[in-house]
C-alpha cells in the first residue's frame, strides 16, 4: 500500500440520512431549501404516497423549462419593436390614433393611445395590420399569414401570463417561434 494514502471510509459511514420529504402544496421556499441542503427529494402526493423523487437538476430543467416561455415572448417583442423602430413615432402614432377612435366609437368608451414603451400584443397586431406596406424588410411575406400568427402570439402570451396552461404548444407550433423564424434579423 502507498504511504500517506488516505484511509477509504467505510460502507457504514458514506451512508446519508434518509432523504426528506415534501408533500404537494408545501412552499416552494422551503422545498427549494431541502433541495439545496440534499442530494434529492421525496415528492409525496395528496393521498402520501411517494410518487417523484426532486433532485437540483429536475428542478433546474423544470424552470428553464417554465422561463423559455417568457423568454421567447419577449425576444418576439423585442424584434416587433425593432422592426416598428423603422418607422417614424409620428406614423406609429397616427395609425394607432385612427385605429383606437374607430374601436372607442363602436365601443362607447375612448381608448388611449399608450406610450409607444408600452405597446401590447394587440399594438403590434394593430401596426402590422394597419402598415403592412410601410415594412421593407417583409415585402417578402404573407401578410395574412403574419397577422394570423400575431393573434396566436398574443393569445399565446396572455395564457402564459395569466399562468394558464400551455403544454399543448409545442415548440414546432409555438407561435413566437414561428413568428420569429419568419421575421427578418435587424
Amino acid at each position: 500500500m502507498i504511504e500517506n494514502q488516505q484511509k477509504l471510509p467505510e460502507l457504514d459511514e458514506m451512508q446519508e440520512e434518509p432523504l426528506p420529504a415534501v408533500k404537494v402544496g408545501d412552499s416552494l421556499d422551503d422545498t427549494l431549501e431541502k433541495i439545496r441542503s440534499n442530494s434529492a427529494v421525496l415528492l409525496e402526493d395528496e393521498d402520501g404516497v411517494f410518487r417523484k423523487i426532486l433532485t437540483p437538476k429536475s428542478v433546474a430543467e423544470s424552470l428553464y423549462e417554465f422561463s423559455t416561455k417568457y423568454v421567447k415572448i419577449n425576444n418576439l417583442e423585442n424584434r416587433l419593436k425593432d422592426l416598428i423602430n423603422e418607422l417614424s413615432i409620428e406614423t406609429i402614432k397616427q395609425c394607432l390614433t385612427t385605429v383606437y377612435e374607430k374601436l372607442s366609437a363602436g365601443a362607447g368608451v375612448e381608448k388611449r393611445v399608450p406610450d409607444l414603451d408600452k405597446l401590447t400584443m394587440m399594438d403590434y397586431q394593430l401596426i402590422f395590420n394597419n402598415l403592412w406596406d410601410s415594412f421593407s424588410s417583409l415585402k417578402h411575406l404573407d401578410k395574412s399569414m403574419i397577422i394570423k400568427l400575431l393573434v396566436e402570439t398574443r393569445n399565446y402570451r396572455n395564457d402564459v401570463m395569466h399562468f394558464r396552461l400551455t403544454d399543448h404548444v409545442t415548440e414546432e407550433t409555438n407561435p413566437c417561434d414561428l413568428v420569429l423564424k419568419m421575421l427578418p434579423n435587424n
